[in-house]
């Protein structure tokens, strides 16, 4: 069965028709990669596919369920501890210490995460030395670095992200690429949103937007 499923979606804002997708299917197991001119939708798509915004007509089935009908906190809690993300924009709480926005799946979950200090991914992409530190604190490189990070500490079966190697350098993008292997198994899946050409290669599936769109 798909891990996301996706029928006759139409995406409208104040009464304009801002997307359209007939149909979408992404299987547990896989890696797939989305790329499309800038403006066309496809962050938009990934609110859609996360269940932040809800589509005007048309389906999305997210592990099965149907997004519509779920309420806002089963949304919510399928985001925190199923599906994790990478925005295009960082998303660190300012008021937070690096290491406390890093537990919030952990203490807004309900479910007993692991200690993300004691993930490897802390010390193999360099986030150890500012766990301490303010996002205000942080370089761009570092604040995207730990955005990477997040999602990955619950071991969600879904990961969707969005332009995740714009602000890394050469050897951190290295590691995400890595990252994003090491990640998939039969029962996880990634799905992600990118003019990286350098993920093309590491992605059993590579989709144009504007095809899903016709």
């Amino acid at each position: 069965w798909s891990y996301l499923k996706v029928n006759q979606l139409h995406f409208s804002l104040r009464r304009r028709s801002a997307l359209r997708v007939n149909k979408f299917e992404v299987s547990p197991g896989s890696r797939t990669l989305i790329q499309g001119p800038s403006g066309s939708g496809k962050t938009t798509f990934l609110m859609l596919l996360r269940g932040i915004l809800l589509p005007s007509s048309g389906s999305i089935c997210v592990l099965g369920k149907e997004l519509c009908r779920l309420t806002d906190r089963e949304r919510r809690f399928m985001r925190l501890t199923q599906v994790g993300s990478i925005f295009q924009q960082p998303t660190l709480l300012p008021y937070l210490r690096v290491i406390d926005n890093l537990k919030l799946n952990r203490l807004l979950g309900h479910r007993d995460f692991p200690d993300p200090t004691k993930h490897p991914l802390i010390d193999e992409l360099g986030v150890r030395p500012i766990l301490n530190r303010y996002p205000s604190e942080l370089s761009g490189g570092e604040v995207q670095r730990v955005c990477l990070i997040r999602p990955f500490l619950h071991n969600p079966q879904i990961v969707i992200a969005d332009e995740p190697t714009n602000h890394l350098d050469k050897e951190h993008r290295k590691c995400f690429v890595e990252l994003l292997q090491d990640f998939q198994t039969t029962e996880n899946m990634a799905l992600i949103v990118s003019h990286d050409d350098q993920l093309i290669p590491i992605c059993d599936n590579v989709i144009n937007f504007q095809d899903l769109m016709q």
